[in-house]
């Protein structure tokens, strides 16, 4: 009987020895599962502001190209314009200057 009850005890103190190890186990899994998940948090706000910057970045360029069309639009009107004035200028016949 004594036998019986130590083995019985035995096998108690090897139960609860698991079931704390079980439990240490469980809050280092828990530990790190909260980590991952801030860890997620993190990665989706950084997405999110690289994205916003990004998206910034892009209207930016494209209000630099739409300024730099018109500044080359107006260029080769004035090309267009002085190219006309030069033959005009070209077709007029010229006098010669008095020679005094």
């Amino acid at each position: 009987m004594v036998e019986e009850y130590e083995e019985l005890k035995s096998r108690f103190e090897k139960a609860v020895m698991e079931i704390r190890a079980m439990k240490r186990e469980l809050r280092q899994s828990h530990l790190a599962c909260d980590e991952l998940e801030l860890v997620g948090i993190r990665l989706r706000q950084d997405a999110k502001c690289r994205e916003e910057a990004d998206k910034a970045e892009a209207t930016l360029m494209a209000a630099r190209i739409q300024d730099l069309a018109l500044k080359l639009s107006a260029a080769e009107k004035q090309v267009h314009s002085l190219r006309d004035i030069y033959r005009q200028l070209a077709s007029v016949p010229r006098k010669g200057l008095p020679l005094v």
